[in-house]
């Protein structure tokens, strides 16, 4: 399991035994599970293939969350809620500014700050 970070100033870091080892790149949010995901200022979404390597997913999002299943959902700047299937995004009904997957199933925010609960992660 992964343990990435990014800063104000968009640098990536991975905790590499106990210490944090920098990653080539700039994103605003990352998430890790059973792969790492970010995205960047742009709205940009990339996914980490190892190294310093990043490789560029269409579509455009301000909040991604991978599970450690490999479930990917996120939200982008219209509130939109998406889930990553084979090489796409569906669009999920509700409206959120950030989304959280696992285990327990999905979890949304939305800009009143109301919290949702979804059974299940597809």
């Amino acid at each position: 399991e992964a343990v990435v970070s990014t800063q104000s100033t968009g640098d990536i870091f991975h905790m590499a035994g106990n210490k944090w080892q920098h990653i080539k790149g700039k994103l605003v949010h990352v998430s890790s599970g059973r792969q790492v995901w970010g995205v960047n200022r742009h709205d940009n979404i990339y996914v980490h293939r190892g190294g310093h390597n990043w490789q560029h997913i269409g579509g455009k999002l301000t909040n991604i969350d991978c599970s450690n299943r490999g479930h990917v959902w996120g939200v982008n700047r219209g509130q939109q809620i998406y889930r990553r299937h084979g090489k796409g995004w569906v669009r999920i009904g509700g409206a959120a500014i950030q989304a959280s997957v696992g285990f327990a199933g999905v979890w949304v925010v939305n800009k009143a700050h109301d919290i949702y609960h979804r059974k299940g992660t597809f």
